[in-house]
């Protein structure tokens, strides 16, 4: 789930305040959709609009089924859960 692989990365960093939030909002969801489309990657610790389904769309529903599957034998009471993995994996609940 790694977001290194060859080719190049891009981090843009942009003060937000309620004159500029919605088109931020709209840049970061067309900036996702070229991601996305092109084959690359998020790094989930920069990157705090990403959503559930381009993230299940570049990952895949196997790896993401698998990664799953590692977090229910690691912590089967499903205590360890953060912001993160409620928005883009549900809290590591089924579905």
């Amino acid at each position: 789930m790694t977001h290194a692989v060859d080719g190049f990365s891009l981090a843009l960093d942009y003060p937000v305040n309620e004159r500029n939030k919605e088109g931020l909002a709209t840049l970061t969801q067309i900036m996702t959709r070229l991601v996305v489309d092109a084959g690359g990657r998020h790094y989930f610790a920069k990157d705090s609009q990403l959503t559930k389904k381009p993230t299940h769309q570049y990952l895949g529903e196997e790896t993401i089924a698998k990664f799953r599957e590692l977090k229910r034998a690691a912590d089967p009471e499903n205590i360890l859960q953060s912001n993160l993995s409620r928005r883009l994996f549900d809290g590591f609940q089924e579905g």
